[in-house]
């Protein structure tokens, strides 16, 4: 029932053009504000601190704020509990939009919606923080659970589900000095997960992590690659200015295996983090600072890995580089869940290029433990570099028009 209450919802949304990530864009303040208010809403159910805190944020910018909001604060004058009902669906609709399920009936519903429209998934479990072994090992014990789950509702290998890792929630004391004992340890509490992957024919990729740990990333993937062959997948982060010597160890690795070598290539995700860390350490910037760079970096990355026959996907959001990789040999292309939808559906999967989508999702009855992912994929939209917040409403009709009308141009010269 409440899932019909959610979808009936975002049908009511989408007839009024009601979109809620148009609310971020604009005034910085505004956003600020909204992103507060849905921290708290996602923290709290007590109704008299919800009011508290959404008349005290939004009063003051009411006169910015979407009609919609007009409502708001009449539920508000008349019932806190009326107010913090609504917001908590009004949540729920928006974390819905990014994460694909809370527990296993929600997240086989999506894997199956997609993989009726011919797309795979890549799943993630979010609430890769950890800061004890207890929860290292419980982040791994809910992939396990996800994997062995998902074969009893009918999931299995034709489905083509992935999901993503990262080493630095597998072991909590992982040490970039003492890499030999981290690696021991984060393959031997691997293992049963590879075993399940490789067992109902799912995939894993190592996720995109922070620059000290990319070696002892690389050399668990290498272990676990070895072994699994291209169970084991890999993401390589192209604003890094030494990302094309990665892509030429994962070809000599390739080589050395005899297995293909499935790469995702992002543009990265840690970017103000490192320039953080490596001023204070004194230490010279390992990303490219302006973004062109970083897009010279990407097609350079692309084309190299292709040339060296490496299985290359692209993971970005951008329709340039979409259109560049599917251009130069691509393997794959997987966007966004919540971002991606009008590439997909718009230009890609008619014309018959595989899509996958990156959905993450939580094994907990709440979507806060998605809190800081939503307010991540906020970030990313509404940034002033960011090409959806540059292409939003309209705009992105356009976009998805030139990126099919260079799919068109592709296919053209294939029948040439």
């Amino acid at each position: 029932m409440a899932r019909r209450r959610r979808t009936h919802t975002m049908k009511i949304l989408d007839w009024l053009g009601v979109d809620p990530m148009g609310w971020f864009l604009g005034d910085k303040d505004v956003a600020s504000r909204l992103i507060q208010m849905t921290m708290i809403v996602s923290q709290t159910n007590d109704p008299d601190d919800i009011k508290k805190a959404f008349f005290g944020l939004l009063e003051p910018v009411k006169d910015k704020l979407p009609r919609i909001f007009s409502l708001l604060f009449l539920s508000g004058k008349m019932s806190s509990a009326l107010l913090a009902y609504e917001l908590h669906i009004g949540f729920r609709i928006f974390a819905g939009r990014f994460i694909g399920g809370n527990d296993m009936p929600s997240i086989v519903r999506t894997i199956r919606s997609y993989h009726a429209k011919g797309i795979k998934v890549n799943l993630d479990i979010l609430g890769d923080a950890v800061f004890s072994e207890k929860e290292a090992q419980k982040y791994i014990d809910d992939y396990c659970l996800l994997f062995s789950e998902l074969p009893k509702y009918g999931i299995n290998a034709s489905h083509d589900v992935s999901a993503s890792i990262k080493i630095s929630a597998a072991y909590s004391q992982i040490d970039p000095s003492n890499p030999d004992y981290s690696v021991g340890v984060i393959c031997n509490r691997l293992e049963p997960f590879f075993v399940l992957a490789q067992k109902f024919g799912f995939n894993i990729y190592f996720d995109a992590l922070e620059r000290e740990y990319r070696e002892i990333q690389f050399r668990v993937f290498e272990r676990m690659h070895k072994k699994y062959g291209d169970t084991a997948r890999f993401v390589v982060q192209s604003y890094f200015k030494d990302s094309l010597g990665m892509i030429d160890r994962l070809a000599e690795m390739r080589v050395r295996h005899g297995s293909p070598v499935w790469v995702r290539l992002v543009l990265g995700a840690y970017h103000s983090f490192e320039q953080y860390t490596a001023r204070i350490r004194g230490q010279d910037i390992p990303v490219w600072t302006v973004k062109e760079d970083t897009n010279r970096n990407f097609r350079a990355c692309f084309s190299e890995g292709v040339r060296r026959s490496l299985c290359m996907v692209s993971g970005t959001q951008n329709a340039d580089h979409i259109l560049y990789a599917l251009k130069n040999g691509s393997s794959g292309t997987q966007l966004l869940r919540g971002m991606g939808e009008p590439y997909a559906f718009g230009a890609l999967v008619p014309q018959g290029f595989p899509v996958c989508f990156y959905v993450p999702v939580v094994l907990t009855k709440s979507f806060a433990q998605g809190i800081g992912f939503l307010i991540r994929r906020v970030d990313d939209n509404t940034g002033p570099e960011s090409f959806l917040a540059r292409y939003f409403g309209r705009k992105m009709k356009g976009a998805v028009r030139t990126l099919k009308e260079g799919i068109e141009e592709i296919e053209w010269r294939k029948a040439a």
